[in-house]
């Protein structure tokens, strides 16, 4: 059975939610099931939205236009995730991830 968008959608956004905010150490399940999610750019730009643990639209956090500041311990958790990842993948063509990573923590520095 097909998931629709949505329910993919809910699925990895709280899956990295959880890996956020709980503070332990992810499974190899945990990290396989959100680098699965990472290749799919419409989830990818939606669980780096989600990093700084804000209710806002999505393209005020692409961008860190936003007055409140982020959850820094969500973004710290992130980053190291994402450049773990960057680290240990070599992709044709590379991805973007680490690099919207840090281009999100710059702004709100």
């Amino acid at each position: 059975m097909t998931r629709s968008s949505t329910q993919r959608t809910t699925s990895a956004r709280g899956l990295w939610s959880s890996l956020l905010d709980d503070g332990k150490e992810p499974t190899a399940g945990e990290l396989t099931g959100v680098l699965a999610h990472l290749q799919s750019p419409e989830l990818r730009d939606r669980l780096v939205a989600d990093m700084p643990g804000l209710d806002l639209p999505m393209e005020l956090l692409l961008f860190g236009e936003s007055g409140t500041a982020p959850d820094w311990n969500r973004m710290d958790t992130a980053k190291v995730y994402f450049c773990n990842y960057a680290a240990t993948r070599i992709e044709e063509p590379p991805s973007a991830c680490p690099h919207l990573v840090e281009n999100l923590s710059t702004h709100w520095a």
